[in-house]
């Protein structure tokens, strides 16, 4: 059996027991709820890995030295130019005509809150011996 029909078989495997502990979830009490949702979570996170390899998903959600994974991307690059980033914007989407039956007049509305963009570089270490 070949490496990719193992990952294929894990993967069936995996989604069978995801499908199992969701059937399970009717009917149970909170803890048990809690307990199977904390193993589903697990479950899921073992098939992101399998499906986008683990150096994908760790670095995704992972920060380094007290800095949150956007901003510490640039840690886990070799070398080169990381962005990152994050936003907020709101938007309102207003209904064309009030509960009367009359025209509401108001328009939809969206407002950027904030974007803040992180950019780093991150030099090559060259140590010269003679």
């Amino acid at each position: 059996m070949g490496q990719d029909e193992d990952l294929e078989e894990r993967l069936r495997e995996l989604e069978r027991r995801v499908e199992l502990l969701q059937e399970m979830l009717a009917g149970q009490d909170s803890a048990q709820i809690a307990e199977i949702q904390r193993q589903i979570d697990a479950i899921t996170r073992e098939l992101e890995e399998l499906r986008l390899g683990q150096d994908v998903v760790v670095e995704a959600d992972t920060g380094l030295y007290g800095l949150g994974p956007a901003a510490s991307k640039v840690y886990r690059v070799q070398q080169g130019v990381s962005i990152g980033g994050y936003g907020e914007m709101l938007y309102q989407n207003c209904a064309a005509s009030r509960e009367n039956g009359a025209a509401s007049e108001m328009n939809d509305q969206i407002d950027y809150l904030r974007g803040v963009v992180y950019v780093g570089y991150k030099f090559i270490y060259c140590s010269i011996r003679r």
